[in-house]
């Protein structure tokens, strides 16, 4: 399954995140492999590499980015937002 973070919204287990390919306004795609919380900003972070390239962003910074989860791993409901 494959949606655009800006036009929908999710409600269950964010561990669901771990797995998924992200890929960003530029074509580049990335896979995420944990999340994190900066408690001090109040930011969620997510996990990502590319290669050997690892990074975490803040979840506010990709809204523009697709996502797409691996087959059946998926559990939850999403909502139009």
């Amino acid at each position: 399954m494959e949606l655009t973070l800006n036009k929908h919204s999710y409600s269950g287990n964010i561990q669901s995140l771990i797995g998924a390919k992200v890929t960003n306004e530029n074509g580049g795609e990335f896979l995420i492999k944990g999340i994190s919380m900066d408690l001090r900003e109040h930011e969620i972070l997510i996990d990502i590499v590319n290669g050997e390239n690892k990074c975490s962003v803040e979840w506010s910074t990709i809204s523009k980015w697709s996502i797409q989860f691996p087959e059946g791993e998926l559990q939850g409901k999403f909502h139009d937002s």
